[in-house]
């Protein structure tokens, strides 16, 4: 679970913003609105560094990133696995390898890059798979086989096989933010942090390196709009000192650390709720199976019978995460409703004495 902290807001409002601000809300949201519902001021655990959708390095440029590169399609706000279109009118997986898609009309690039088409389209998804571009997301796009414009607006994304990620961890991702076609050949094919031919329905205003960021409502999105008209974005580390800046009411949002939950939950500040939804965050515990006396099966089994997974979850992330049963989130295709090895003790005990062990 990832743990928010909001200021006051009105339920409809707060799931507008979280549209409007990438929807990064299938991980945790990230939207809260200020009073007058015109500046939103939250919290990021780090500064952007590059807004390159094939180069991004942290959740928080994904945000910005979406914001100003209009997406295919964004994470649903709430608290199951959705999306919701931004950039197209339509897109429907037409078969297990088959997705057609239709942009919308009128939506336009900046600094006089003209019309968003299939088109680029094609060029924004083929440029992360290409191997030659070496994006550290080039597997979001592993089973691309290629995308085929039918027209201006309409194309079609082929697939090599079955994808089961594509709509929970591709599609909703940078990994469909639509660049110019033109613009990144002209200009050089990696984006830092001056983005040119933005599209989304906010805009780079400013960036202060470790001070803020500075989005502002797109002029030329003449689609739906984000939820404020400026989201001012505040570089953190420190989870303690976000915590202290949204109590003293400089932050409209922040992450707690979950050594502060159970405080805030029991006695949040006026004004403000606190906020707990799914994440896709895991932490595990591996096993070197060629490393003695791991080769062993019954010895590994045994350790896995040992671990009290539920106490140490409540031990060290103080009620906020869930026991997994496996690397997917539940609510994903593929994840586990159960867990093979629970814990037992003298299960545990049995297979070591079994293989002579102690």
């Amino acid at each position: 679970m990832k743990n928010v902290l909001l200021g006051d807001v009105s339920r409809r409002s707060f799931f507008a913003a979280l549209g409007a601000f990438g929807a990064a809300a299938v991980v945790a949201p990230r939207a809260a609105l200020s009073q007058d519902g015109k500046v939103l001021t939250l919290r990021s655990y780090s500064d952007l560094q590059v807004l390159d959708p094939a180069f991004r390095l942290s959740l928080p440029e994904d945000d910005i990133i979406r914001s100003i590169f209009a997406p295919l399609v964004i994470p649903q706000a709430g608290d199951t696995w959705g999306w919701k279109p931004i950039a197209v009118d339509s897109i429907e997986q037409l078969d297990d390898v088959t997705v057609a898609f239709k942009l919308k009309d009128n939506i336009g690039f900046t600094d006089g890059y003209g019309q968003m088409t299939a088109e680029d389209v094609k060029f924004s998804i083929e440029r992360i798979a290409d191997p030659a571009m070496e994006s550290p997301y080039a597997g979001d796009w592993d089973a691309l086989k290629e995308v085929e414009v039918k027209d201006t607006l309409s194309g079609l994304i082929h697939l090599k096989n079955k994808f089961v990620p594509l709509w929970s961890t591709t599609l909703p991702t940078p990994a469909s933010c639509i660049l110019s076609k033109k613009a990144v050949e002209e200009l050089g094919d990696k984006i830092t942090t001056n983005p040119v031919a933005q599209s989304g329905q906010y805009l780079l205003a400013e960036w202060q390196p470790k001070q803020k960021t500075i989005l502002r409502r797109n002029p030329g999105w003449v689609h739906e709009q984000g939820g404020f008209e400026e989201i001012h974005i505040i570089p953190i580390e420190d989870p303690a000192t976000a915590e202290r800046g949204f109590e003293a009411g400089d932050l409209d949002y922040t992450w707690t650390s979950v050594s502060s939950l159970p405080r805030l939950k029991q006695n949040p500040p006026a004004g403000s709720v606190v906020l707990e939804k799914p994440s896709l965050a895991y932490v595990w515990l591996g096993i070197n199976q060629d490393a003695e006396p791991f080769t062993n099966i019954n010895i590994r089994r045994a350790v896995q019978h040992a671990i009290d997974r539920q106490t140490v979850v409540d031990a060290a992330y103080y009620g906020a995460a869930a026991v997994g049963n496996g690397i997917l989130a539940p609510g994903l295709p593929g994840s586990r409703d159960s867990v093979t090895y629970d814990y037992d003790p003298d299960r545990a005990r049995e297979l070591l004495s079994q293989e002579g062990a102690s």
